[in-house]
């Protein structure tokens, strides 16, 4: 369960206007499961299952209107409470070196996702999509390995298709020029790809302590149709990486991006991708 009163809003569609910013407190309750099985060593399929309620309330930042003000088009679109039981099938190939610091190897994803009103959901939707993600280092150190990702989504729902089950691109995990979730609209194109670069390396209290860095280039958007052109009308943030890795599994990041609306700062745990 999760409230989080920062989440932001600018509108539908791959050119929101920037100045259009809006702040709500989304309400999150999820009962997740994901069983699987390997068919072959490195060929997976799984069901990612999940039981959803969401719903959205006043946001607590300063200076940003609330969304069902400066946006009354996602009126009936998200803002009433809404329970969902999502099923997403995937078929996955992964023959990366690790999974949590991969240097070597490649990953890829087909799936298909969606919701029923019929399974007890109060919208209907589907999507499915393809990403891929392949990793390469050069010399026998693995320093520097260059990572590179691609993938599309596409999704089909009604008019009333909540904003929030939408895809999206902008944070820290696409586009990361931009604010979370920036651009909205039902399908999406994206790609990625940054050279993870080890500056120092040190060994502390008995682990192996690493500094990267990481010039990294993103490229994506939203398009609303099913049959408009992927890559016509692209958002392009270029920028740099700082990670901290202690091996063989804790990694700590802060990137910073530069997009068309300026310098974007973002921080966490674990790879953008």
């Amino acid at each position: 369960y999760e409230d989080d009163s920062t989440e932001r809003f600018w509108g539908f569609g791959n050119d929101s206007p920037e100045n259009a910013e809006s702040n709500y407190t989304s309400g999150i309750f999820l009962v997740h499961a994901k069983p699987g099985y390997f068919i072959l060593p490195k060929v997976h399929l799984n069901l990612d299952t999940r039981v959803l309620f969401h719903d959205v309330s006043h946001g607590q930042v300063p200076g940003f209107p609330y969304i069902a003000v400066e946006h009354p088009e996602v009126r009936d679109r998200g803002l009433e409470p809404a329970w969902f039981w999502m099923n997403r099938l995937a078929l996955t190939y992964d023959s990366r070196d690790s999974r949590k610091i991969p240097k070597d190897g490649t990953f890829a994803e087909a799936y298909v996702d969606g919701s029923a009103k019929a399974w007890g959901s109060d919208k209907s939707f589907v999507k499915w999509g393809l990403e891929a993600k392949t990793f390469h280092s050069f010399r026998a150190a693995k320093n520097p390995t260059l990572a590179l990702r691609a993938g599309i989504d596409w999704m089909t729902g009604n008019a009333d298709t909540p904003f929030y089950l939408l895809n999206s691109v902008g944070g820290r995990h696409s586009l990361r020029g931009f604010g979370g979730d920036r651009f909205i609209d039902f399908n999406r194109s994206l790609a990625s790809a940054e050279l993870r670069t080890r500056v120092w390396s040190h060994r502390l209290f008995g682990v192996d302590v690493d500094l990267e860095l990481a010039p990294f280039v993103d490229t994506a958007q939203v398009f609303h149709d099913l049959g408009d052109s992927p890559v016509n009308d692209l958002h392009w943030v270029v920028g740099n990486g700082f990670r901290g890795l202690v091996h063989p599994q804790i990694l700590a990041f802060v990137d910073l991006g530069y997009g068309s609306e300026g310098m974007a700062v973002f921080t966490g745990i674990d790879y953008p991708f």
